[in-house]
């Protein structure tokens, strides 16, 4: 079996990287920085210690994001089925309350909203959603905006992307692609 030293080196140097002492946090993120699972940090981008096993890195966009809302069937006022889709869009403020304000941000933030559109809307007829729609949204805009602000994040905006009253939600859900739940 041949010496075959160049593999080796390549293997050294490879571990070596997860023991660097450094981190790059790029220009469009934010990163904390928690020492022995304490303290959590803000970092500016650039190049930032990080020694391995006391410290964790974690970065997130400081660009704005979007979380898609799972699109919800909703029964009107009036007793008729609405589906409908909704994005926010969003922008970390705050780092540090972005990782320990919430458990999952992105979870919390779709159950919060669906409950507060699922309130909204059932109390509404169809002819009232297509009226009122720039109110829900302003609405669940604001809404977030008091949920979010101890977690160090700010709504950008709130709206629907789409909407159809269905009277066959299997094809509405086939025509957006939506897996069928499975009914026992």
């Amino acid at each position: 079996m041949p010496f075959d030293l160049s593999k080796i080196v390549e293997a050294i140097l490879a571990n070596l990287m997860t023991l660097m002492p450094f981190r790059i946090i790029r220009f469009y993120q934010h990163g904390v920085r928690s020492t022995w699972g304490k303290a959590p940090k803000a970092l500016k981008p650039g190049l930032r210690a990080s020694i391995w096993l006391m410290h964790e890195v974690i970065t997130v966009p400081n660009t704005m994001t979007v979380i898609d809302l799972p699109t919800q069937t909703i029964i009107t006022k009036d007793k008729k089925t609405l589906c409908f889709s909704v994005n926010i869009g969003l922008v970390v403020t705050d780092p540090v309350a972005y990782f320990g304000g919430v458990h999952d941000f992105d979870e919390s933030t779709k159950g919060l909203a669906m409950i507060h559109l699922a309130k909204k809307v059932g109390a509404l007829t169809l002819e009232e959603f297509v009226e009122s729609k720039e109110a829900l949204e302003k609405s669940l805009k604001g809404t977030l905006e008091t949920l979010w602000k101890p977690w160090g994040t700010e709504c950008t905006h709130v709206g629907f992307t789409d909407y159809a009253e269905t009277t066959n939600v299997v094809r509405f859900m086939q025509d957006q692609n939506i897996k069928q739940p499975i009914i026992a």
